[in-house]
């Protein structure tokens, strides 16, 4: 197993070093923040927090059992 290198944080200008993820602690917030934002914007993703769509799937689980050993 070699050694990691240290990167510098994702966000523009931020000279923090980090290890893992993208992010240092104090943008990862921010960073999470605004890919939320756009997912909450994506009518396809929308879809799967609606009630009907949670219904549905539950039922459908509930029809073919081995799909949910899937997911």
């Amino acid at each position: 197993m070699g050694l990691k290198a240290f990167r510098t944080c994702g966000r523009a200008g931020c000279p923090a070093l980090i290890k893992e993820g993208s992010h240092c602690p104090k943008h990862r917030q921010q960073a999470e923040q605004r890919e939320y934002e756009t997912k909450k914007a994506d009518p396809a993703w929308r879809m799967y927090l609606h009630p009907r769509w949670k219904k549905f799937r539950q039922w459908f689980l509930r029809l073919e059992p081995a799909m949910s050993a899937c997911h």
